[in-house]
């Protein structure tokens, strides 16, 4: 399938999206991954919904899908039957993105079963998505969907470019691990005071001093006495080297050794 060349994204546009790339991460360390990810495809390629969903290499278990508007809703058998009549999913996951308007006319598409399913509220004209099957054999399915066919390459680039960072998210956090963000009580046996915990802890996810000292209802000054005593506990000389200790404290299987 020859697809025309996407346009450059601007020095602006870059900034932006590296912005939603540093949100999708932090997001997804309290959430399970899929709504993080929905809300991420809606905001950065734009759409009437997005949707993400992981389900086991299994045809008959259905799953659920997570909705950036819309809450979530469960496929049922016949639905998720239905769906895989994609014409995306026709050769199998092809791991790029790739639209209903690349396979089949407005009129074909309205004639499939697939478009009439019933989903409530959800129309799905066009949509703009991909299928990877992920190293445990899943098979992780997120789009964005329109109600008028107007994705451009624009929109095809900025999807792509998300890729791997949706693919890492579903490698580090899978859907209904129970991942999310653990309390400052883990990082018990540092040697820290329990206001040293929470100081460290809310420095590690990426707080300011002053959103710090807001949280624990104390002075951003205090804050930073709390920091100058908790370097040398943990033999330390700065910020991040600190903030590295107690993220493998934290988060052992994604930044431990």
């Amino acid at each position: 399938m020859n697809l025309p060349s996407p346009p450059a994204l601007s020095a602006a546009e870059c900034r932006r999206f590296n912005d939603h790339v540093a949100a999708l991460y932090a997001g997804a360390l309290r959430e399970e991954p899929l709504p993080v990810i929905a809300r991420t495809l809606a905001t950065v390629v734009g759409g009437t919904v997005a949707a993400a969903c992981l389900s086991p290499a299994l045809p008959e278990k259905a799953p659920g899908f997570a909705l950036s508007e819309h809450g979530a809703f469960d496929w049922s058998p016949e639905q998720f039957r239905l769906l895989q009549s994609h014409p995306r999913l026709q050769s199998g996951p092809r791991g790029e993105v790739l639209s209903v308007s690349d396979f089949l006319s407005q009129a074909r598409w309205q004639r499939t079963d697939l478009y009439n399913v019933d989903r409530g509220s959800v129309r799905l004209e066009d949509d703009l998505g991909v299928d990877l099957r992920l190293p445990g054999g899943e098979l992780f399915q997120g789009c964005v969907i329109r109600e008028k066919r107007n994705f451009t390459e624009r929109d095809r680039l900025l999807f792509t470019l998300l890729l791997p960072h949706l693919r890492n998210l579903l490698m580090l956090n899978p859907p209904g691990s129970g991942s999310c963000a653990p309390s400052p009580d883990r990082l018990v046996g540092l040697g820290l005071t329990p206001r040293e915990q929470e100081v460290l802890y809310w420095i590690s996810e990426g707080k300011t001093n002053a959103d710090t000292a807001t949280i624990l209802n104390i002075s951003p000054g205090t804050v930073r006495v709390h920091l100058e005593r908790i370097y040398p506990k943990l033999g330390v000389e700065n910020r991040m080297s600190a903030s590295r200790i107690a993220l493998e404290k934290l988060y052992p299987t994604r930044f431990g050794a």
